[in-house]
């Protein structure tokens, strides 16, 4: 098996402007605290990996500036996941086996997550945070509360997308499908819902990643002239089947699920075919925990935070930071029943710009209700959350916020 791994070492200083203190909470020192990342480097979310690590290493670097976890920095180990459920699966197994973490972050998708968490995480005994996996199996999984998720379920996702297209008219819809559980389980739902409300899907194409050409699959999508399609898969997949779309001579128009929204893809695909649609993503208001996060990013990185599933990360290491503190322990069990004491009300409302504050009164015994870049990461009886709905658009060829949410 192929790999990449990371040993972030982070004790690097950051000048936090943005942070209001409450004491001098001291250099962390001593044997470092490791939580493992299973992240995607290769496959068909190979563009996330790297971008997800900086998210990663900032929010560690805030931790550290704010005297670490347990008195120790806190460190990761990252690993290829290779947007492949049995490369995550495996990697996920050394990091349990080999580096003995008590805390794993990831993997993206709901495949991968599965995966990591049926023959890992569960049967290990190991907290479990996947940063973006939506599927709704993820609710009934028999985890002991191991397992939980900064993303919302496709439930929510995929009835928000059948609400956009019944709000634009459309009576017809061609769905394509990445065929995995996080594919299979939004098409469904996308489908159920927008069936409910009138319309009417005339095809449902499953896509297998990684395949040099999909002109079977828009053929099939297409025969119908359907008013929109609907395409659910991930980047290196759209890549290849939305240009074959827009040459095509399709006439109708678009609809995306949160993996299309990305600039670079639309512009290697020739955006101008797709002017005009829309698209849904889980974002929250700007606010003061999205700027401080902003600030911070644009400090350390020298560029603006626009890269998917950024916040999200960010979020994911903070949370497992604050569980760790308000366990006592880096004890997977402890820092399970830690978490939600972090993230949940009641407790001080702490963000991204305020992380020395957070840890202090951590360090103090008291509880915290984190509110992160990404909103509220409330997490109920099944390590699910519930996050605002963007609607997004392409005008004049750039991708851009409508400033609308949808709920669904």
């Amino acid at each position: 098996m192929t790999r990449l791994v990371w040993l972030a070492v982070l004790a690097l200083a950051l000048t936090m402007a943005a942070i209001a203190g409450c004491g001098d909470s001291g250099e962390p020192s001593g044997e470092p605290v490791v939580v493992g990342a299973v992240f995607d480097y290769s496959g068909d979310l190979a563009g996330y990996g790297q971008e997800m690590q900086k998210a990663a290493e900032l929010a560690m670097a805030v931790v550290n500036d704010a005297g670490g976890v347990l008195g120790r920095p806190m460190e990761a180990y990252f690993i290829d996941g290779a947007t492949n459920p049995a490369t995550s699966t495996a990697a996920a197994l050394s990091l349990v086996n080999e580096e003995r973490v008590q805390a794993l972050l990831g993997p993206v998708t709901s495949g991968a997550t599965l995966a990591v968490a049926n023959e890992v995480t569960i049967p290990h005994k190991r907290l479990h945070i996947s940063v973006a996996a939506t599927s709704s199996a993820m609710t009934t999984l028999e985890d002991d509360d191991y397992v939980f998720r900064a993303q919302m379920s496709n439930a929510a996702q995929g009835v928000a997308l059948a609400q956009l297209a019944s709000e634009q008219n459309y009576e017809t819809a061609a769905v394509i499908f990445v065929d995995n559980p996080f594919g299979l389980d939004l098409s469904a739902v996308f489908t159920e819902s927008f069936e409910a409300a009138g319309g009417r899907v005339i095809a449902q194409v499953p896509q297998v990643p990684g395949e040099a050409s999909y002109a079977e699959e828009v053929a099939q999508a297409l025969e119908g002239e359907p008013d929109v399609v609907v395409p659910m898969s991930y980047e290196g997949s759209l890549r290849v089947y939305l240009r074959e779309i827009a040459e095509s001579g399709y006439a109708g128009e678009f609809l995306f699920a949160p993996p299309a929204k990305n600039q670079g893809l639309f512009d290697e695909v020739g955006v101008e075919a797709f002017e005009g649609s829309l698209g849904i993503e889980v974002s929250a208001p700007q606010n003061e925990a999205t700027a401080a996060f902003a600030s911070m990013y644009e400090e350390r990185y020298g560029e603006a935070p626009t890269a998917q599933l950024l916040g999200e990360t960010f979020d994911v290491f903070i949370l497992a930071a604050l569980a760790i503190e308000r366990a006592g322990t880096y004890e997977a069990e402890a820092v399970r029943d830690a978490l939600r004491r972090v993230s949940n009300p009641p407790g001080a409302a702490v963000g991204p710009g305020d992380m020395e504050r957070a840890m202090g009164l951590v360090r103090a015994g008291e509880d915290v209700d984190y509110e992160g870049v990404r909103g509220s990461l409330n997490f109920d009886e099944n390590g699910d959350v519930r996050s605002p709905i963007g609607v997004w658009t392409i005008r004049e060829g750039k991708v851009e916020f409508t400033g609308r949410y949808q709920v669904p």
